[in-house]
């Protein structure tokens, strides 16, 4: 039995994804919103515009990852709904959220199933000097390293009791990889 992200069993479990809850503790899930009104239900708004803050901040010539910017807004694994609300960005907007600095974690640009938006995606990162060869980037050169220490996401913690996870320290503890240790097996004992 699968969870969404706000803590109701999800569609394919028999659940509605508990979207009569409203925000779930990521500040992702958006249930008063439809796409009559020109959002995507399960990112909320003040998720967007977060991610949009975060892409901001990269300079021209450098690019970030989508786990990246997931990271510094919330958590890694919102990787795939930074992508979504990229995705989405209102045209209005696309002068001023640099969407193109955004690419997958191999340094390649996602086509997410559009023919026309990787191509210009690459054409205008070339234009600010990042180097392809091919189709990847090398993220130590290009890579982005992050807004400056300190910075917090502009919206409130959703979960001030959960310890957000910070970029290579490892996990949302800080220290090891994020990951349970291998179980030790004891030496087998032979006749």
């Amino acid at each position: 039995m699968s969870r969404d992200l706000q803590g109701g069993l999800s569609p394919r479990d028999g659940g509605n994804g508990g979207q009569e809850v409203g925000t779930g503790s990521a500040g992702i899930a958006c249930a008063s919103h439809s796409r009559c009104h020109g959002h995507v239900p399960g990112i909320s708004d003040e998720f967007r515009e977060a991610v949009y803050t975060v892409t901001k901040m990269i300079p021209a010539g450098q690019v970030a990852t989508y786990g990246q910017v997931a990271t510094y807004v919330i958590s890694p694994r919102y990787a795939r709904a930074v992508g979504r609300a990229l995705k989405e960005l209102p045209r209005d907007r696309v002068d001023e959220v640099p969407w193109q600095r955004v690419i997958n974690g191999t340094g390649r640009i996602s086509y997410r199933g559009d023919v026309k938006r990787p191509v210009l995606q690459e054409k205008l990162l070339k234009k600010e000097g990042v180097v392809f060869e091919g189709g990847r980037t090398n993220l130590a050169v290009f890579g982005w390293a992050g807004p400056p220490e300190g910075w917090r996401p502009p919206f409130d913690d959703p979960a001030p009791e959960k310890k957000r996870y910070v970029a290579g320290r490892g996990g949302p503890r800080g220290g090891g990889t994020g990951a349970a240790p291998p179980r030790r097996r004891s030496p087998r004992r032979g006749p």
